[in-house]
Order: structure tokens, then sequence, then C-alpha cells
């Protein structure tokens, strides 16, 4: 499907980027400067859409090398689908996360990019 407002559209995977934002975790910040120089080329594109979970993670580190490029994620998709499945319960102290992680013994290293999202 295609809008009559998108003049084109270009594809550019990174398949090792998700694995780099797992080695930077949680310290994102200091990956702006390999982000700025592996994705120079966006400074010719008005938008990125983040297509992987793992990208959203350093979507600050895209605004602050990028400013002038809109920025498109899936997660208010992803959370409302999370949120249509999850039971309702009216006592927070019941609700339960469980973070599943690749890799081993990063439990710490995942829980602390989950404190830095709340």
């Amino acid at each position: 499907m295609r809008s009559g407002r998108i003049k084109d559209i270009s594809v550019f995977p990174r398949d090792l980027l998700a694995m780099q934002i797992e080695a930077y975790a949680p310290d994102f910040h200091n990956m702006l400067g390999y982000i700025s120089e592996a994705f120079s080329f966006l400074h010719n594109f008005d938008a990125l859409v983040l297509g992987c979970t793992h990208f959203v993670l350093i979507k600050d580190v895209f605004k602050t090398a990028f400013p002038h490029i809109k920025i498109f994620d899936g997660n208010e998709g992803i959370a409302k689908r999370v949120c249509s499945l999850a039971p309702e319960t009216s006592d927070i102290e019941k609700s339960t996360l469980r973070i599943i992680a690749t890799g081993r013994n990063k439990t710490d290293k995942y829980y602390s990019v989950y404190k830095s999202l709340e």
C-alpha cells in the first residue's frame, strides 16, 4: 500500500545493529558517534521507521544525530496489543513483568534497560 504523500521508500537493513545495541546497553548515548557515521545518509531523508524492537532503545540517539527526521516506531501498537491480551486486574501488586532476554548472564543488563524506560 502506497500513500500519495510518499515519493520514495528505501530499505536499509542493518543486521548487526541489534547486537550492537545489546553490547552498549544501557549506555545507548555512547552509540551517537557510530549512529551518526553509519547512518549519515539519513541527512537526505525526511522520515525513519524503526522496524525492530531493539531500535526503539536508541530512538533518542537517532533524534540527536538527525533532529530533522520524523521517527516512527511500532511501540504504541505493540503496547496496545499486549494490554488487550493481558488479564485485567485491579490489584497492581498482582501484576507481573517477566523479561525474557537473549544471551547468557544478561539479566542485570536488561533489567537496567527496563528501569531506564520507567
